[in-house]
């Protein structure tokens, strides 16, 4: 994945601090040009190509997961007037979806959910005795 150094903030001619970034582009065989692009600041975290556009390509199950949680679960239903209630009705609306979903992961062999921990960085060179 190359890495890139966006140009963000240039238009209030101030010089903002320089991140690096990974970018991800989708351009589809017979296109002009790509269709669709993605940066984003891993810092030293190593992430895979396949991971990444996993997590790029998430969006779609992140608007099928409020769907269901405003349809199915009732989450935009509270009807209180404070913000400690509302905070109560979304806490157990997110649980319920959570417990939901981990009883379909359980059930279910090729999940959507990346299983996969965070790789463990190499152990330290042992000196000899």
């Amino acid at each position: 994945m190359p890495q890139v150094w966006a140009a963000h903030g240039w238009s209030e001619h101030t010089h903002p601090r320089r991140v690096r970034e990974s970018l991800l582009v989708e351009w589809p065989e017979g296109e002009k040009r790509p269709t669709k692009c993605w940066l984003a600041q891993l810092g030293s975290q190593p992430l895979g190509l396949w991971r990444f556009v996993r997590i790029a390509k998430a969006r779609w199950r992140i608007e099928q997961d409020y769907r269901e949680l405003k349809g199915e679960l009732e989450m935009g239903h509270y009807e209180g007037r404070q913000w400690l209630g509302w905070h109560h009705h979304l806490c157990l609306v997110t649980m319920a979806y959570a417990f939901l979903r981990f009883e379909q992961a359980r059930l279910k062999r090729n999940f959507w959910c990346d299983p996969e921990p965070a790789p463990s960085p190499p152990a330290a060179p042992r000196a000899a005795d």
